[in-house]
């Protein structure tokens, strides 16, 4: 599909260009799908995958039907690993694995 005012009546259509105007339009319908679907108060957007469901299936099935995410526990934001540094080496490594295993890299075990 050429979009005709892309082009000057004198110039010739160049058809190694027309796959790229195909590719341009339907970005362009999928952002205007998706602003439409924000603007829909029957759909609601899922938080782990991002994409819009309808509010009366994700109530239904107790969850995304897109990606099988169901509210809980597991939606709560997990807490950062505490990175140290080795005494022997200086390489930082997780805090906790250093008390259980020892530094992965120089084996040092406290």
């Amino acid at each position: 599909m050429v979009c005709p005012q892309r082009w000057r009546k004198d110039e010739t259509k160049m058809l190694f260009m027309e796959p790229f105007w195909f590719l341009m339009d339907f970005v362009e319908k999928a952002g205007r799908d998706e602003d439409d679907m924000r603007r829909d108060p029957r759909f609601v957007q899922c938080p782990n995958c991002r994409g819009f469901a309808l509010k009366s299936e994700i109530r239904k099935r107790g969850g995304c039907y897109l990606c099988g995410w169901t509210p809980g526990v597991d939606t709560l934001p997990q807490p950062r690993a505490r990175k140290v540094k080795c005494p022997q080496c200086g390489r930082l490594v997780l805090k906790s694995e250093l008390i259980k295993r020892g530094c992965y890299l120089c084996g040092w075990k406290g």
